[in-house]
């Protein structure tokens, strides 16, 4: 089966000096996304299989917000894997960017395995950064109740 993580991230472009530098770094990241493609040995990754990619992975826009949110759940995030380094060049491309900013993280398995990176552009305005919380959850793995008595009789001793 793996070992899986949970993974977020989010991509932000705003500057409060400069909204319309701001708002034609995000287009030209826009288009850059939309048209880039990764390939290794073991297959390619680009925006439309992003889009079409089944399960748990969700990758959206919020163009009024200039924003690129991603988010998934219960999946197998390692490096060597084209889907990944998609994502991880995606997130190298916004350091281009003066406008722009991201936050990313990933809870795996372990208790340890949390990673955090960020990025802010010196041009960003950080009052309008991007929040992801980082959130840790018990899952129990109890059987299923089944109870000897339905009825607890009246104590009578």
């Amino acid at each position: 089966m793996g070992y899986r993580s949970d993974v977020a991230y989010g991509v932000k472009f705003y500057s409060k000096e400069e909204p319309e530098k701001s708002y034609a770094q995000f287009i030209k990241f826009y288009n850059w996304v939309k048209r880039h493609t990764v390939k290794t040995k073991e297959g390619s990754a680009d925006y439309a299989g992003q889009k079409l990619a089944t399960g748990n992975w969700h990758l959206y826009w919020n163009v009024d917000r200039q924003m690129l949110c991603f988010q998934t759940e219960g999946v197998k995030w390692y490096d060597a894997y084209s889907d990944v380094q998609w994502h991880q060049e995606l997130l190298k491309k916004v350091k281009e960017f003066s406008c722009a900013q991201y936050v990313f993280k990933r809870i795996g398995e372990a208790d340890d395995d949390v990673e955090v990176d960020h990025h802010t552009g010196e041009e960003c305005d950080y009052a309008y950064h991007v929040d992801i919380m980082i959130e840790t959850r018990i899952v129990a793995d109890f059987p299923e109740e089944i109870d000897f008595i339905k009825e607890v009789p009246n104590d009578t001793v």
